[in-house]
């Protein structure tokens, strides 16, 4: 099989899986939604917003240093096994002395054990990191993929269990623990390699060196991109901050199933492909019409049935999180058609250059944010989206000279499915509107219908939406092909 059946396949079968785990985080959120107050969402995500970026610092980058390598030997992967865990362990120590200051900023002291909890995350979490990277280093995509929904199923059975024997918050707290752990323990069993003692010789430098710049890129990026929940959660409150983070949860959920996977994909593929122009390019824009159409669309569906749609899947009580999430899905859009800069970097190992271009994109978003703190969590969330707007020319702009890269028919086929996402969004609206009072599951109905009749129409009618939509079938096509002609090699034998 060639690398781009490679790519699709893994690519496929990967989303088909992160399908799974979109279910079961979605159930999550429902079950847990209507066991659970806003205010119990509030206070874990209070804790989060502050020790998340501790999960950055564990990992160090070291997953995609090990995925982006040319080569690594045995001796070098035990050596980045035993960092990883140690960087985990340190983390959590770092954790719970901050317990006290967390507790301070939000005046609860129920923030305090709640952090001590959580710290025990990183310590699993740093142990894995290694089973993580040689999965995906071996394209094991599928192993990849099935450890993570098994530890999701694990942490929402727990979790849901805790909140019906009437434990509140503790129950976020349960689920987000016990995944941890038992995404440890099945990696363990499926990666196939035991590390071993330390080895003297075997030097680690250039993977740290390469994880050193990302390190202090992600943490930047973490940092500007929470700053959001915690004004929420300082100014105006935990019930506050449960309905912002339940609308910032909509928009990334689905977003993570579509780019999670495929950067577990693309990496890899990307980075074998980092020297020659040509086919990195093609692969690049076909991996923006994987990434943007879907999420464009489905933001776009989503925004126009807000209000009905969490009715009926949260309950009233979560209804100011509509409000909330029609805003955040215009940045949820634009991150979509921009992430495949975030492959340029990593693949072409110009985690520097990410770097100083983060200091001028989160220095621009952060200002936003503080600005549009003053008009409540709605503003807060129109301040995020306009960052994020504002952050997908000028990542453009930078990689055409940082990567040398033909920026032209990345900026065009972006400006196509924010067009398309607009255009659903506005017809689907305006037809719900003017079919009157109806039920909210009838809402949901004709606003999904419409969108998909828009979508046909742009298809057929508009040539480059035919092209894209034909690119999109061709990949499919790649994942069918090697399965046809395996079927047709054994009915030939037979």
């Amino acid at each position: 099989m060639n690398l781009g059946s490679a790519a699709a396949r893994g690519g496929v079968v990967t989303i088909g899986l992160q399908a799974t785990r979109f279910i079961i985080q979605f159930s999550g959120l429902v079950v847990l939604g209507r066991l659970l107050a806003p205010a119990d969402f509030g206070l874990v995500a209070m804790v989060t917003a502050i020790i998340g970026i501790g999960d950055i610092i564990r990992e160090f980058g070291l997953v995609p240093a090990a995925i982006q390598s040319s080569s690594m030997s045995k001796g070098q992967r035990t050596n980045l096994f035993w960092f990883g865990a140690g960087l985990g362990i340190l983390v959590a120590l770092l954790c719970c002395l901050a317990s006290q200051f967390i507790s301070l900023i939000y005046q609860d002291n129920r923030l305090i054990e709640i952090t001590l909890v959580l710290s025990l995350t990183f310590v699993f979490n740093g142990f894995q990191t290694q089973f993580q990277a040689g999965l995906a280093r071996e394209m094991k995509f599928v192993a990849l993929s099935l450890t993570d929904v098994f530890a999701q199923i694990v942490g929402l059975g727990l979790g849901v269990g805790a909140a019906i024997a009437g434990f509140g918050y503790w129950a976020i707290v349960v689920q987000l623990v016990a995944q941890s752990a038992s995404l440890l323990i099945f990696r363990i069993i499926v990666a196939g390699w035991t590390p071993g003692l330390p080895v003297r010789n075997a030097s680690i430098r250039s993977f740290l060196k390469y994880g050193q710049s990302l390190v202090l890129t992600q943490s930047l990026v973490y940092v500007t991109s929470n700053v959001d929940s915690l004004l929420v959660g300082s100014k105006f409150g935990a019930e506050q901050l449960g309905f912002y983070n339940r609308g910032f949860q909509i928009l990334m959920m689905p977003l993570n199933q579509i780019l999670t996977p495929l950067t577990s994909v693309a990496l890899p593929v990307l980075s074998q492909l980092k020297d020659e122009s040509g086919r990195f390019n093609s692969y690049l824009q076909r991996a923006q019409l994987m990434v943007a159409y879907p999420a464009v669309i489905l933001f776009s569906m989503m925004a126009a049935c807000a209000q009905p749609l969490i009715r009926i899947v949260f309950g009233e009580q979560w209804l100011p999180s509509a409000a909330i999430f029609q805003v955040l899905a215009i940045a949820g859009a634009f991150q979509a058609v921009g992430y495949i800069g975030y492959w340029v970097f990593l693949s072409k190992g110009l985690t520097g250059s990410h770097l100083r271009f983060s200091l001028i994109s989160r220095s621009i978003l952060l200002a936003a944010i503080v600005c549009g703190s003053n008009w409540g969590p709605v503003g807060i969330a129109a301040a995020y989206s306009l960052g994020t707007v504002l952050n997908w020319p000028l990542a453009l702009l930078w990689l055409r000279r940082a990567a040398d890269l033909n920026i032209g028919p990345l900026a065009y086929g972006g400006i196509r499915a924010i067009i398309l996402g607009l255009t659903c969004a506005g017809v689907s609206t305006a037809v719900a509107r003017a079919a009157g009072n109806q039920a909210d599951i009838a809402v949901v109905l004709i606003v999904t219908l419409t969108s998909l009749v828009v979508i046909g129409l742009l298809s057929v009618i508009v040539r480059p939406y035919r092209k894209d939509m034909a690119a999109i079938v061709a990949t499919a096509k790649l994942v069918v092909a090697p399965r046809v002609a395996a079927k047709r090699s054994v009915g030939d034998r037979t």
